[in-house]
């Protein structure tokens, strides 16, 4: 059973609406494109796993995505955590093509693509350590002791997996993804008798999820870009042009003279996701390039945004749904 679904990371989120909104010939955007890149890539890769965990036994088990726990004096992150009577297994998923060497003298993962070699931590080292980290995590929450599995799932079925004849079994567990379902039959082989009880399982479950903190992202900070260099205007859906503009209640684009009556809410998630979480109606004109005050308030009470304060001070708060 799912008990914390997989979500489109809202660093992907931020990072998609700050390309909408940069100049095609930023300095930043290159740097931008790769980040990008890298993000959704790994995204997608624990997007593919979710096809092998269905395999699973809903009653048996309860999955967690994308868990980030504190840890003293840091917080850990755990891409895939299931949960059972018997045993937790921590999954690190990994989303790489070309040719990886696992090399167990430096303790270092070696990608070889396009005849170019580039170095990565070891991923066992990975969950090893989330291993040791939600091992003391359980242990400062009152949570029943239970063995604690890891392993590496390699998304891509394309991906050669390599390593030398000394590193031992230590990469037994570092598997594509079609190979899931039969892991889970070794580690259930490996660990037949419960060691927690239902109830148990359910209350590690709830602190999990409580005690979760989602990794927090401010893009505009993150590459030192000001909001002026922001785009502003609402984009047309069809062209992705702006500005496009408000007449006789909808949205005009004035490059393919596509209309739209409800464009505004991508925009305004955009500057939710750049700017801040709430907007006063001065910003919202400015960013809407709506010259009318009125205009703005009503389109605000009709998309029942909440809000406070009262007159000029009334800040609306705008939803990342």
């Amino acid at each position: 059973m799912i008990e914390k679904p997989r979500k489109i990371p809202l660093k992907l989120q931020k990072l998609e609406a700050l390309l909408r909104r940069l100049p095609s010939n930023h300095p930043k955007r290159k740097e931008i494109e790769d980040e990008h890149a890298k993000t959704a890539a790994g995204y997608h890769g624990e997007k593919s796993l979710d096809y092998y965990l269905h395999f699973l036994p809903d009653n048996e088990y309860l999955i967690l995505n994308d868990l980030r726990l504190p840890h003293k004096n840091h917080f850990f992150q755990i891409d895939t955590l299931l949960l059972s009577t018997r045993f937790h297994l921590i999954i690190e998923v990994k989303n790489f093509s070309g040719t990886l060497y696992f090399d167990p003298t430096f303790q270092q993962m070696i990608r070889i693509s396009n005849e170019t070699e580039e170095a990565f931590p070891d991923p066992i080292l990975q969950v090893k350590l989330q291993r040791h980290q939600l091992f003391h995590w359980l242990n400062q929450n009152n949570c029943k002791p239970i063995p604690i599995e890891t392993c590496v799932v390699i998304t891509s079925p394309y991906t050669h997996l390599k390593t030398s004849a000394e590193s031992g079994n230590q990469y037994q567990h570092v598997i594509h993804s079609a190979n899931l379902p039969f892991t889970f039959e070794s580690f259930e082989k490996k660990h037949q008798n419960s060691k927690i009880s239902k109830r148990d399982l359910r209350d590690t479950a709830d602190i999990l999820i409580k005690q979760n903190h989602p990794y927090t992202f401010d893009a505009l900070q993150r590459y030192h870009i000001s909001t002026s260099e922001v785009m502003t205007g609402v984009i047309c859906p069809d062209c992705c042009c702006l500005p496009m503009t408000k007449t006789f209640g909808k949205w005009k684009c004035s490059s393919c003279s596509a209309s739209s009556k409800n464009a505004h809410l991508s925009a305004l998630r955009d500057y939710s996701l750049l700017v801040n979480s709430t907007i006063s109606n001065r910003e919202a004109r400015r960013f809407l390039h709506m010259g009318s005050r009125s205009a703005v308030t009503k389109l605000f009470h009709s998309m029942k945004l909440p809000y406070e304060g009262s007159y000029k001070g009334t800040r609306y708060h705008l939803s990342l749904k």
